[in-house]
C-alpha cells in the first residue's frame, strides 16, 4: 500500500505535537529546524542531480568523469552516502530514507545509525 503525501504530511504533524509537548520549546527548534534544513539540502540536491542526468549522456562518460562534471557544474555540495561500497549503497537523502518507512525494523535501523 502506498503512502499518500497527505498521510506523510499527518504523520508528521502528529509527531511534531508530540516533541512539542515532551520537550521545551527551545529543545523543540533544535530537533525540528536541522530536519527542515535536510530536507531543504535534499530536494535541492535531488533538482539539481535530476537537471545534470536530463542533459548528459551518461553513456560516453566513466564514473569519475560524471562525478566531476555534476559537481562542477550542477551541484554546490553533496549527499553523503550510507553504505559506501556495498550493495546498499544510496543517498542520505530526505527521499531515500523516506523510502525506507515501511520496511519493517525502522527503529531498529536507526538506533544502529
Amino acid at each position: 500500500m502506498a503512502v499518500t503525501q497527505q498521510e506523510i504530511e499527518n504523520r508528521l504533524w502528529d509527531a511534531a505535537d508530540e516533541l512539542r509537548v515532551a520537550m521545551p520549546e527551545a529543545q523543540y527548534s533544535s530537533v525540528v529546524f536541522p530536519l527542515m534544513f535536510w530536507k531543504y539540502l535534499s530536494d535541492t540536491w535531488e533538482h539539481h542531480h535530476q537537471e545534470f542526468l536530463e542533459e548528459n549522456d551518461l553513456v560516453s562518460l566513466s564514473a569519475e568523469e560524471a562525478r566531476e562534471i555534476e559537481y562542477r557544474d550542477y551541484q554546490s555540495f553533496e549527499i553523503p552516502c550510507i553504505y559506501p561500497g556495498t550493495v546498499a549503497e544510496r543517498r542520505a537523502s530526505w527521499s531515500s530514507i523516506l523510502a525506507t518507512i515501511t520496511q519493517p525494523g525502522l527503529g531498529q535501523r536507526v538506533r544502529a545509525s
